[in-house]
């Protein structure tokens, strides 16, 4: 009985960049765990920057988004202003408007920094796919909200306050910009 050694399969010569590319950059649990931390900070960074922005320009964005209602109700000769039952409502309301904004600008670098997570685990091929990846997702969403801006909720406004018209309408501006923000980051998201 003798021993026989066999010897290791040879390697090839010719080895796929791909899988070479792949087997460089293996990271461990803790590697991935420091990367997504630092993709988080970057996004939520973003999106407090974007947020004072929108903060600084509150009034005019505030007069943008509640133009489709006071449109409406002057086309129905109602009274155009809006209500708030509670002193905190409107400085509430400047809050969440530019929270809100702020993930509206921000949501390219946000989908930016999603997509350099995962990048390192794809090959190369997959990851020419970056740019249509951010640019189309940001920009549907984007053309989504803009979109049930500009035709979806004037319409339901519409037919809202004129199936209504023999009770006087008092909008409060928490209402207005719950069913506002409920629509247009909904259609933002089927888009």
């Amino acid at each position: 009985m003798g021993i026989t050694i066999q010897n290791p399969p040879p390697k090839n010569p010719n080895p796929d960049p791909e899988e070479v590319e792949l087997s460089g950059k293996q990271m461990s649990f803790l590697e991935h765990l420091e990367e997504l931390r630092v993709r988080l900070l970057h996004s939520i960074y973003s999106i407090i920057i974007t947020t004072g922005v929108c903060f600084y320009f509150r009034n005019q964005i505030y007069a943008y988004l509640s133009k489709p209602l006071t449109d409406t109700l002057r086309a129905l000769h109602l009274p155009a202003q809006l209500v708030y039952t509670n002193p905190v409502d409107p400085f509430n309301l400047y809050i969440k408007l530019s929270i809100m904004g702020g993930i509206f600008l921000a949501s390219p670098y946000v989908l930016f920094q999603l997509w350099l997570f995962v990048s390192p685990g794809l090959y190369r091929n997959e990851k020419k796919y970056i740019w249509p990846f951010v640019l189309l997702t940001s920009g549907l969403f984007m053309s989504g909200g803009f979109f049930a801006y500009k035709l979806a909720l004037p319409k339901a406004f519409r037919f809202l306050l004129d199936f209504a018209k023999q009770f006087q309408p008092m909008v409060t501006i928490n209402e207005y910009w719950d069913l506002a923000i409920s629509i247009i980051v909904a259609v933002g998201l089927v888009f």
